[in-house]
């Protein structure tokens, strides 16, 4: 087996990011990394350098499409 895939997952549901997380991670090919914190957002991608990011489009503090265009 390569190497894990390392995925950013930003969604103001803790909930969610826990039942994605488990699941990905179940299957031995990720390693996920999550934050209910949108304003960690940019901090936390510079840190992870992940393959992928999941983001939420509409959160309270920040929504999705101002994260990813910075």
């Amino acid at each position: 087996m390569g190497e894990k895939k390392k995925l950013v997952m930003i969604d103001d549901e803790a909930d969610l990011c826990a039942l994605v997380k488990a699941n990905l991670e179940g299957t031995g090919e990720f390693h996920v990394v999550t934050t209910i914190q949108p304003q960690e957002a940019e901090a936390i991608c510079k840190r992870e350098k992940p393959d992928v990011v999941l983001l939420d489009h509409v959160m309270p503090a920040r929504k999705g499409p101002d994260i990813a265009k910075s």
